[in-house]
């Protein structure tokens, strides 16, 4: 072998031996785990599963949970970086803006393996890579913990809206024998609280719904549920409660109440505490990762008087043409009350 072959040969050697150090190509396995975490922050589910070992897998875990979290901003940052000749491991910190206050922070830490590609390194993929504790099989989950609803009073300290149990009748037209007759029984029972039921109206929703998905009748107050119970409890009507702000009465402040409901919402959206869980193939909790607990709410105090209130809807009631009042502190313009009678209701709300 001459000496200028036997030099090239030396040095063709040595290139290849540099390069197993770095990764196929001269790669280093930083600039991989920093290519992926970059879009996996921005939420490109393909681009991020194609920096893996098994694109289909990954593009398909990563992007359900972007649209389970809906997260306005992933901030992911990388750590230390080890690497051997087939092997390295990145580790990296995680932020994930959930908005409304809310952020999930952990460390996390994932493998990854030379590539037969110009990619150099590739991620081993695993559901662990996107948070070391979510198994094989799993999918992450963000569920609401609701806040407590405080009471809504009036001037003087009188509740106008108090927490209260409330009954959602729903029907899954896959569990019922009968359909028609079911809506005909529920129509017949419910009808009294809200003549809009009607069995056609109970056939349509259980319809438009996928089978298996139970369709809302009515939402009931307990009282109310507990009068008809006996007559509801059919195969494929299904009872859940839950709390509600409602008033003294189904009629009380009628004009008032749903803007004041409007603002208690956005109280609760706000005070609202969340959990971060995995979940098995059934929906089933497996482990939380993080949560935080409600805040409390705070009573809101209006300007309403609650006797005017009444006295105002007691005046307009006994008006035959459309009538309505508004009632106000004459010193201060303050809103005491506001009604308007079922002739008015008629031609639209009070506006």
């Amino acid at each position: 072998m001459s000496r200028l072959r036997l030099v090239a040969v030396l040095l063709a050697a040595l290139m290849a031996v540099l390069l197993a150090g770095c990764g196929l190509f001269g790669s280093d396995p930083r600039d991989a785990a920093a290519a992926f975490l970059a879009a996996l922050a921005k939420g490109d589910a393909a681009d991020a599963g194609r920096l893996t070992d098994d694109p289909v897998a990954a593009t398909e875990l990563i992007r359900h949970v972007r649209n389970e979290l809906k997260p306005q901003h992933v901030r992911l940052t990388v750590g230390e970086v080890r690497s051997g000749d087939r092997i390295a491991s990145a580790s990296f910190a995680a932020v994930w803006d959930l908005g409304r206050g809310r952020q999930w922070r952990y460390p996390g830490v994932f493998d990854l393996v030379p590539a037969n590609t110009a990619d150099g390194w590739l991620v081993r993929w695993a559901p662990a890579v996107l948070h070391p504790r979510l198994g094989a099989h799993q999918l992450l989950t963000l569920r609401e913990v609701p806040a407590e609803p405080a009471p809504v009073v009036d001037r003087a300290g009188t509740p106008l809206l108090t927490s209260q149990t409330v009954v959602t009748v729903a029907l899954d037209r896959s569990e019922t024998p009968d359909l028609a007759a079911a809506a005909a029984q529920l129509a017949t029972a419910l009808g009294r609280f809200d003549p809009q039921i009607t069995q056609q109206s109970i056939i349509a929703e259980a319809r438009a719904g996928p089978a298996g998905h139970p369709s809302a009748v009515t939402v009931l107050r307990e009282q109310d549920y507990l009068a008809v119970r006996d007559q509801i409890e059919l195969p494929g009507v299904s009872f859940t409660t839950q709390q509600r702000l409602l008033g003294p009465d189904p009629d009380f402040a009628s004009q008032l109440l749903p803007g004041l409901r409007k603002v208690v919402e956005q109280q609760l959206e706000n005070a609202a505490g969340w959990r971060i869980v995995t979940v098995n193939a059934m929906d089933q909790e497996v482990e939380t990762l993080a949560s935080e607990q409600p805040r409390p709410v705070p009573t809101l105090a209006t300007t309403v008087d609650r006797a005017v209130q009444v006295a105002a809807e007691h005046a307009v009631d006994a008006v035959a043409n459309p009538a309505m009042i508004v009632a106000v502190q004459p010193s201060t313009g303050e809103i005491l009350g506001v009604a308007q009678n079922s002739a008015a209701d008629a031609q639209g709300a009070l506006s």
